[in-house]
């Protein structure tokens, strides 16, 4: 995976990574550390070849050409010593929020809400009675059936359970930093960094286990402050958090973002953080815009609700 970081960050300037790099703006210097462009498959294939190297011994790892069509942002995946292990390839096109954004114009807001992405479709017919385009129709159909995440397959360096995204940066700033937060997915890393965060990882949509606590705690973090999104599945990954992760060696918080004057409420960290560089206001620590406690009032909290 270290030659399709090496394509990457030599393909930085081309039309097509400044464009998929444009719709989230992911600056180049991040870009080029973290292994994050467009990798164009043919390209690719042709740059293996020049190296005296056969793609097809790739396609054991998840390399194929439906994984890396023109609409998807590739990231390279890297554990903790900047190894690049696997590669994580994401949908910047037929994305789930547009869909459901264009199918508010037609349908009432709650459907919308407590509609699973797959049965997106089942609101295109009622929606085109009244008046979603056929163009619309198909962008919300392809957004129903596009995963937002393709990952690599898993290999003898990389178990998708283990790795936290981001962790070799906040590893190499660890000498600033005693402790870290672990968001959710490869974007609230990303832009936490561009706000001069370092001391951040991805946990990548899966839950917090035994084995990356312990991970931290050798690196030595000495404080994890869990941040999940703002959802049910964020919800229920805090409830699990707590069950199991009680009475450990690492001191570990919930946080939560905060409800920011004139602003609506946020699902994620990189939804937050975007809305408030639009806004002119930069270079944003994460402490400034969420709630930490302690997973024992984090407990009693829930508690309380249910």
């Amino acid at each position: 995976f270290s030659k399709m970081k090496e394509y990457i960050v030599a393909n930085i300037d081309t039309t097509s990574t400044e464009y998929v790099l444009g719709l989230r703006g992911i600056p180049k210097d991040i870009a080029r550390k973290m292994g994050i462009g467009y990798l164009d498959f043919n390209g690719f294939n042709n740059f293996l070849m020049s190296k005296g190297m056969n793609p097809g011994d790739y396609t054991q790892y998840g390399y194929n050409q439906n994984n890396f069509s023109n609409t998807k942002m590739t990231f390279i995946f890297e554990d903790e010593n900047s190894r690049p292990v696997s590669f994580s390839v994401r949908e910047m096109h037929f994305e789930e929020s547009k869909a459901r954004e264009i199918l508010l114009n037609f349908i009432d807001k709650e459907r919308v809400k407590k509609t699973s992405k797959k049965g997106l479709k089942d609101l295109i017919i009622e929606a085109t009675s009244k008046g979603l385009t056929p163009e619309q129709a198909n962008f919300v159909a392809m957004a129903a059936e596009t995963a937002k995440y393709v990952n690599g397959n898993e290999n003898i360096a990389f178990k998708k359970n283990e790795l936290l995204y981001g962790l070799n940066i906040a590893k190499e700033n660890k000498s600033i930093f005693s402790s870290i937060y672990l968001v959710e997915g490869n974007m609230d890393s990303i832009t936490a960094m561009k706000n001069g965060n370092l001391s951040v990882a991805a946990y990548c949509s899966g839950d917090i286990n035994e084995k990356q606590l312990e991970k931290l705690y050798n690196i030595g973090f000495k404080k994890v402050i869990f941040l999940p999104d703002n959802d049910e599945t964020g919800h229920k990954k805090i409830k699990k958090i707590i069950k199991e992760n009680k009475n450990k060696k690492i001191n570990l918080e919930i946080a939560n973002i905060k409800q920011l004057e004139g602003y609506k409420e946020f699902k994620e960290l990189d939804e937050c953080l975007v809305a408030l560089n639009n806004n002119n206001y930069n270079d944003i620590k994460i402490e400034q815009v969420v709630e930490t406690k302690s997973i024992l009032l984090a407990e009693y909290e829930l508690l309380k609700k249910e």
